[in-house]
């Protein structure tokens, strides 16, 4: 029997000027920060899962920006209308 084969799976969504790209790999899923109105990368990370790839990202875009949100990375990645594309 053959070994089936997982397609690619990928999220965008955008904040704050921000556009967070998760897409996963055949260990890991990668986490690019691009800035939304030049596309410039500004982090990539990789991470064992989509939901810790996506709070990471919220992570720096926080941290970045310095900012003192009364929510965490994690619940603001929940927040956000992560839209599949492939």
């Amino acid at each position: 029997m053959a070994n089936l084969v997982q397609i690619r799976q990928a999220y965008r969504a955008n904040w704050n000027g921000l556009t967070f790209l998760v897409e996963s790999e055949d260990v890991q899923w990668t986490l690019r920060v691009q800035d939304a109105g030049n596309q410039r990368l500004l982090y990539t990370a990789g991470r064992s899962n989509r939901t810790a790839a996506q709070s990471a990202g919220l992570e720096f875009a926080m941290f970045r920006g310095a900012m003192a949100l009364q929510t965490s990375p994690e619940a603001l990645a929940r927040g956000l209308n992560w839209q599949e594309y492939w």
